[in-house]
């Protein structure tokens, strides 16, 4: 019998993915397309190309909650558009 883990993972691949993506330009001929919180979190760790202010810091604690399902889906999209609009991301 196979090994069956009684703890569900914390967030699946497609649980939280946005019915609109988010598109950032980021550099002069580089669009970066963000489906999800989890997306978000990858590219606000590894890529994110502006200043680090209150809004991208806040934007990253909403992803560390939607990872621990403290957050919505919804939440953490909000928060991200304000770091990236904040940052002159948004496409």
């Amino acid at each position: 019998m196979p090994f069956q883990s009684r703890y569900r993972p914390l967030v699946d691949s497609s649980w939280g993915n946005w019915d609109k993506p988010i598109s950032l330009r980021l550099g002069r001929s580089s669009t970066h397309i963000v489906h999800s919180p989890q997306e978000a979190l990858k590219l606000m760790s590894s890529e994110w190309p502006g200043e680090r202010g209150d809004s991208y810091y806040q934007a990253r604690r909403a992803c560390l909650a939607f990872l621990k399902r403290q957050a919505s889906p919804a939440q953490v999209r909000r928060a991200f558009l304000v770091a990236a609009a904040e940052t002159g991301l948004l496409h």
